[in-house]
């Protein structure tokens, strides 16, 4: 079963939606949906009866399909589920006796501006309680750069209250956690109705510089799942231990240290990565998740890992500064940006979609140096902004 939200939906789940047969139910008439009439479309008070009585996996597109399923399910034990995820505080607290000496603490965004940097244990991060992307995320290494971070902050979350609704990105409420060490992976996958974790994506994420927090480029490769499938899997066992999360898709982001000790960033709900990049399975190795989840199955890893080539495989996500969001541009050259990328194998125009991104770019490289010098790329000399009138 398929709940879709605004704003974006992939191509390729709507297809593997429409072959399958999956039900399938927007929660706003303004979600554009390709292949839509090829779709199973059941109406709301349908799709969520037929859901509550009886076992079936629930996938959705974008966060902003969960308050729909908290409206027409408000008893479900779904919906605390989704919470306990959604909410950054939350799961801390659920992970507090497998992480044991993790240290964090939720502030109002009152309190926060009010600190005193003597209070703060840096370095840390700064996010969102209820977040999106990583919109109003923050690595601060020491109190000079928090003058400039509450600044920023402050910008973000005037923007913000605009851009997004409250389900999606809470700015009243964020949490300050230690700094994770470690390279950073992003993990799409499942747990089956045994109970047993499915790895569906493995991604790695890449920065520009130690206080980079940006999601613009992930990859994946060989080395990437070798690097990964053993320890995420290890921990999504763990999750399956602590609450009954049979047949639930999430979205997992990690890092692993140089020992190997895997300390968990976020699980996102419900979903797999946003905006559709975690079509990056498909491109890289042939993996459709969307048929996986739906019907249930598993890659073969082994066979994957066999068989994979040794490019890289990456997405670029043309991520702007919230304050120059894609509502306040005029004009993208879409073309001078492709020509950035040496083999595009697919280019997806996102500016209608999202207000702060204007493409994903999923490619493929032969190492790491185009992704390198990818990450410095000035995305302002590809978009134009409209002239603010200023009134008298």
């Amino acid at each position: 079963m398929l709940v879709l939200g605004q704003a974006y939906v992939s191509p390729y789940l709507a297809e593997t939606a429409a072959q399958l047969r999956i039900p399938v139910v927007k929660t706003s008439a303004h979600v554009p949906v390709p292949t839509d009439k090829k779709l199973n479309w059941r109406s709301a008070n349908t799709f969520f009866r037929t859901y509550k009585n009886r076992t079936a996996p629930l996938l959705s597109n974008s966060e902003n399909a969960l308050q729909a399923v908290e409206n027409y399910l408000p008893n479900h034990p779904l919906v605390a589920r989704n919470e306990r995820f959604k909410s950054k505080t939350q799961f801390r607290k659920m992970l507090a006796d497998l992480f044991p000496d993790f240290t964090y603490r939720t502030y109002t965004f009152d309190e926060l501006m009010r600190l005193s940097p003597a209070q703060l244990p840096f370095p840390i991060v700064v996010k969102p309680a209820v977040g999106y992307a990583s919109l109003g995320v923050y690595r601060v290494a020491d109190e000079r750069e928090w003058a400039d971070v509450r600044v920023r902050l402050m910008r973000d979350v005037r923007e913000a209250r605009d851009l997004f609704p409250d389900s999606v990105l809470n700015v009243e409420h964020f949490i300050v956690e230690e700094w994770i060490e470690g390279e950073e992976y992003a993990i799409d996958g499942y747990i089956n109705a045994q109970g047993e974790p499915v790895i569906l994506n493995v991604l790695k994420r890449m920065f520009a510089h130690a206080g980079d927090t940006s999601d613009r480029i992930y990859y994946t490769s060989k080395q990437v799942l070798q690097e990964a499938i053993q320890p995420v899997t290890e921990f999504m066992g763990q999750l399956a231990q602590l609450d009954d999360l049979r047949q639930y898709p999430m979205h997992l982001e990690v890092r692993i240290s140089s020992t190997g000790k895997l300390i968990p960033i976020e699980v996102n709900p419900l979903r797999f990565a946003g905006i559709g990049t975690c079509d990056l399975a498909i491109h890289a190795y042939g993996q459709n998740l969307y048929e996986h989840f739906f019907k249930q199955t598993t890659p073969d890893w082994d066979q994957i890992l066999e068989s994979q080539d040794d490019a890289v495989y990456s997405f670029f996500c043309a991520e702007l500064p919230v304050e120059s969001n894609t509502l306040k541009i005029a004009t993208i050259d879409d073309e001078g940006f492709r020509s950035q990328f040496a083999d595009v194998m697919e280019y997806r125009v996102m500016h209608r979609y999202d207000p702060t991104t204007f493409a994903v770019v999923f490619y493929r490289s032969v190492d790491l140096e185009e992704n390198k010098r990818l990450l410095h790329l000035d995305l302002n000399q590809f978009i134009s902004m409209r002239s603010m009138e200023v009134s008298a």
